[in-house]
């Protein structure tokens, strides 16, 4: 099978570079944990069987502030992120957000489609996330993909889990985590690296880089969380995807009570 894969270090515009190979080794109690550790380097994307994409960072075109939670504020528009943009002023620590894998019945008309859901920095390429691919003949390909600059990696993931991705940082390490509550699994990147000061929270789409955007059940993301703080206390970027003109994600206002933040993602059809 071919998944599509993030690239480390991208900014506008889609390039190769080489790709670490991972050994995946069981290290915790309580579930099947398993770590990511660089052990050697692989030329080309083809050393993985993956193709290449890369995010840029969704606000870096905006200017203007957002309002807090609960007041009337801009949505904008992005071409691949459906879902929340924050740079925190006191500097980004962690992210994360929890859901439920959906379900996405893929075309068998030769029409590739591809969507991320979770965390994701644009910079320093931090991520952990669930891919969902099409590539126009079988059914949808689900897995975690998880990395940090010091490699990346994939696993097959089951529609209908629930999900925790996850992105820690300080000065000088970065981490990437995929808890897996239906099954137990779970997967950590880590790396000796410079911090990051934005992440991306939803659904990052492969429209811009010409995969359509499938059409997925709608996604309730649930203990959205900001350093260690909910998400609805922080300031918050919200954005829709667009394809062209055409909204694909529609995201959901902010939420907040006692249990935490929570959004929606919703697939729009054309």
């Amino acid at each position: 099978m071919v998944f599509a894969s993030l690239v480390l270090g991208a900014q506008l515009g889609s390039f190769e570079r080489n790709l670490e190979l991972i050994e995946m080794e069981n290290h915790r109690e309580g579930g099947t944990a398993r770590a990511a550790r660089v052990i050697g380097a692989v030329a080309g994307a083809a050393a993985l069987s993956v193709s290449t994409i890369g995010f840029a960072a969704a606000a870096s075109a905006q200017t203007q502030q957002p309002s807090r939670p609960g007041n009337t504020h801009t949505v904008y528009q992005s071409s691949f992120l459906g879902g929340y943009s924050a740079t925190p002023a006191g500097g980004l620590a962690s992210a994360s957000v929890a859901f439920k894998i959906p379900t996405v019945n893929c075309p068998v008309n030769g029409t590739q489609e591809m969507t991320y859901f979770g965390a994701y920095t644009a910079l320093v390429d931090v991520f952990a996330l669930i891919q969902i691919f099409c590539n126009g003949v079988d059914p949808a390909q689900y897995s975690y993909s998880f990395g940090t600059p010091a490699g990346t990696s994939q696993e097959p993931a089951a529609a209908g889990d629930t999900v925790v991705t996850s992105i820690f940082q300080t000065s000088s390490t970065s981490e990437a985590e995929i808890h897996d509550i239906t099954n137990g699994e779970y997967w950590v990147a880590d790396d000796s690296s410079r911090s990051d000061t934005t992440v991306e929270l939803g659904a990052l789409t492969g429209t811009q880089y010409g995969y359509l955007e499938p059409a997925f059940s709608p996604v309730s993301v649930y203990n959205a969380e900001l350093n260690g703080d909910y998400l609805g206390f922080q300031d918050g970027i919200q954005y829709d995807a667009v394809d062209g003109n055409r909204v694909t994600v529609k995201c959901g206002n902010l939420k907040t009570n006692a249990r935490g933040t929570s959004f929606t993602l919703t697939y729009k059809s054309p």
